[in-house]
Order: structure tokens, then C-alpha cells, then sequence
């Protein structure tokens, strides 16, 4: 496909890195995900309105293009996710919140935005509960904490029913049902 699209008849792996070949091989990669996000998106509206589809994407928004071809500005820009989560595990802030900043600049009012981070890995329970902080702080419009078996009986259960998460979430697709439950 690439050949015939293009022309280029060469193999992809000999591309020397930030050629117009490797960049006409990333923008064709990356155009294969987003349109079968969108073709997927598609197929969801034609059967209920009222799903909301959502991806876990790569925390390295440039590694994300280059190197996994998923181009998460455009799938957000063409509004193929209601929902994006950006898989900001790591053990310390300097690694989760770069990552929450750039996926707040390509999210911000788009979608809703959630910020992923890690109780998997092993961290303080400070640390823990200053991640979930922060992630706020850098603009995320939520948390997903992964994965819900690392928390239970864990340093990390104090932090979430103390801090930030004490409240019981809304889905934010059904929010208009909860405010209406609310009054």
C-alpha cells in the first residue's frame, strides 16, 4: 500500500531517521490508526449515541507519532474520543507530569482528559498521593489509577480514600443524568 501511495518502493527499516521517506512513512502509519479509530468511532454513533469511547495512549506524545504511529492530536482534533487516557506510569513526578503537561495541551476542551499513573510500580505512598495531586494541577481533568488489584490492602489505599479520590466519581458521559439525580 505504501509503495503504490507513495512511490517508494524502499524498505521502511533502511529510512535514515527524519527523512521526507521516514516522515511519509510515519504520516501513512499514523493515517492507518486514525482513520480505523475513526471508522470504529463511527460504527459506535450508528449503533448508540450514548457510548463513550475512550483509549489508553502512549505517555510520550512525540515517541507516540514517531514510533508507535498513533497521532493523538489528530484523533483528538478530528473528535474520534470522548475520552483519552495518557499511560503516565512512573515511579517519581518528573516522569508522570511532562506527560499529563503535553496531553493537557492537545486535550484541553476537546475531550475529557484522564491521566493515567501507575500503582503497579513501586513508590512511596507520598509520592503516590502527590502524583494524583498533581495531576490535577498540570490540567487533567481526572485520574486512572492502574491497576485496581496493585491497591487493595496496599501503601496506596491510604492516599486514594483520603485524598483527592475520597469522593465517588461520575462518569462524565451520565453527568447530566447525576446533576438531574442531585436536585
Amino acid at each position: 500500500c505504501f509503495a503504490k501511495e507513495t512511490g517508494i518502493n524502499n524498505d521502511p527499516r533502511t529510512f535514515v531517521k527524519n527523512s521526507k521517506e521516514s516522515r511519509m512513512w510515519i504520516d501513512f502509519r499514523c493515517n492507518i490508526i486514525t482513520s480505523f479509530v475513526g471508522e470504529v468511532y463511527d460504527m459506535i454513533l450508528d449503533k448508540n449515541k450514548d457510548i463513550w469511547l475512550s483509549a489508553a495512549l502512549y505517555p510520550d506524545l512525540n515517541m507516540a507519532k514517531n514510533d508507535i504511529f498513533q497521532d493523538v492530536s489528530s484523533i483528538v482534533n478530528k473528535g474520534y474520543l470522548d475520552e483519552v487516557f495518557s499511560m503516565s506510569y512512573g515511579v517519581d513526578n518528573g516522569s508522570v507530569m511532562p506527560s499529563v503537561q503535553s496531553y493537557d495541551k492537545v486535550t484541553e476542551g476537546k475531550v475529557f482528559y484522564s491521566a493515567g499513573i501507575a500503582a503497579f510500580l513501586e513508590t512511596t505512598e507520598a509520592n503516590f498521593a502527590k502524583q494524583i495531586d498533581n495531576v490535577f494541577v498540570y490540567g487533567a481533568d481526572g485520574v486512572s489509577i492502574f491497576a485496581l488489584a496493585s491497591i487493595t490492602n496496599s501503601q496506596y489505599f491510604k492516599p486514594i480514600t483520603e485524598g483527592h479520590l475520597r469522593s465517588p466519581s461520575v462518569q462524565v458521559n451520565k453527568l447530566s443524568i447525576t446533576e438531574i439525580a442531585q436536585m
